[in-house]
């Protein structure tokens, strides 16, 4: 069931509706990455339950010194997550939090959009492939706002052929999946030195 484009259809028949089969694996990956562990359990007609277990991360005391840059990111951060799969969001925001980035959490395009007229962001990080409106769709329409030109767009995919089907030129880089710390704090390393304004990009972060 972890394994990649495994799906239960294709083992005991049914529907052939439903994802690539993605879902699991990545989530494995993801929380290894962390060091927890999966769990599952289930039962015809009774359903399935999975378990997340992450080890207690322990504080450090506070102190007056000044933190490392190579830590977590220093200056606060807003950040618009947008993902239609909503596990997929909310371990990146989990992720974020980690590196004391404000992550606001969108499950469409058009729920972005509507963040957007709202709220102001430092970086959209959006999911390419989305029902109804792409991720490349939707930093169209951000460029297409004079007022959010400028804004720093991230595409956030598992597919590395993904600028054969979408126009990628109107993002600022690619953050392939999985998603670790490491590629997030090189993201908003660039991101606080400016390397992502005017146009700037920070190439793909893999």
């Amino acid at each position: 069931m972890f394994r990649a484009f495994g799906r239960l259809q294709d083992i005991h028949g049914g529907s052939r509706r439903g994802g690539a089969g993605l879902g699991l694996a990545l989530v494995r990956r993801l929380v290894a990455q962390m060091g927890g562990r999966i769990g599952l359990d289930s039962a015809p007609g009774r359903g399935s339950i999975f378990t997340v277990i992450l080890d207690r991360v322990e504080l450090a005391p506070s102190s007056t010194a000044a933190p490392p840059e190579s830590a977590a990111v220093a200056s606060p951060l807003r950040v618009l997550a947008v993902d239609d799969v909503s596990i997929n969001l909310r371990v990146l925001c989990a992720m974020l939090a980690r590196l004391n980035v404000a992550a606001v959490p969108a499950e469409s395009g058009q729920e972005a959009l509507a963040l957007l007229e709202k709220e102001t962001f430092d970086l959209v990080m959006t999911d390419l492939w989305m029902p109804e409106m792409s991720g490349a769709d939707l930093a169209g329409m951000i460029r297409a706002n004079p007022a959010r030109a400028g804004l720093p767009l991230i595409a956030v995919t598992a597919d590395v052929e993904s600028g054969k089907t979408f126009d990628l030129r109107q993002f600022n880089g690619i953050v392939l999946k999985p998603v670790t710390l490491s590629k997030l704090e090189h993201l908003f390393s660039e991101l606080r030195c400016g390397a992502l304004r005017d146009g700037g990009n920070c190439g793909v972060l893999d």
